[in-house]
C-alpha cells in the first residue's frame, strides 16, 4: 500500500486494517459524526407497579395464623453482683414508666408503636401509629 494512500485512509476515518463489521441484524446502524448511537431502553422493565389489591376473603382465610408480638417495656442495666443476688420476689427498675412510647413487633418487624398503659392490674400498649412498611402482599425485603 502506497504512502499516499494510507494518509488518504486516515483522513476519511479508515486505515489499513479490516474494515469494520457491519452492525448486527437488527441493532441500529452508527451515525455518521463516528459517534454510536444511544441504546434503546425498555421503558416497560422501568415502570412501576402497584400492588394488587388485598383479597378481603384471604385475609379472612389467614386470621387463624398465629404470630408472634412483642412489646419491650424496659430494659435495665444491672453489675453482675447484683444479677446474681436476683431471687423469688426481687424487683428490677426498669428505664420506662407508664405512658411512655413503647414499639410492638411482630415476627420481629417492627409493626406499630404506642404508649404503655395499665388495665386492671396488666400492662397493656395503647397503639398511636401504625407503621407502614411500604410491602404490598406477599413482599418481605
Amino acid at each position: 500500500m502506497s504512502a499516499q494512500r494510507i494518509e488518504r485512509l486516515d483522513r476519511e476515518g479508515g486505515g489499513p486494517g479490516p474494515p469494520p463489521a457491519p452492525p448486527a441484524e437488527g441493532a441500529p446502524a452508527s451515525d455518521p459524526t463516528g459517534n454510536e448511537p444511544e441504546p434503546e431502553v425498555d421503558q416497560r422493565v422501568h415502570q412501576a407497579t402497584a400492588p394488587p389489591p388485598i383479597d378481603p376473603g384471604a385475609l379472612r382465610r389467614l386470621g387463624g395464623i398465629e404470630v408472634r408480638a412483642a412489646v419491650e417495656l424496659g430494659t435495665a442495666e444491672l453489675l453482675l453482683r447484683e444479677l446474681a443476688a436476683l431471687g423469688p420476689g426481687s424487683v428490677v427498675r426498669l428505664d420506662r414508666t407508664v405512658g411512655e412510647p413503647a414499639e410492638l413487633t411482630v415476627n420481629g418487624r417492627l409493626f406499630a408503636r404506642g404508649e404503655l398503659v395499665v388495665v386492671g392490674d396488666q400492662l397493656a400498649l395503647r397503639i398511636t401509629q401504625l407503621i407502614d412498611t411500604g410491602e404490598g402482599p406477599g413482599e418481605r425485603t
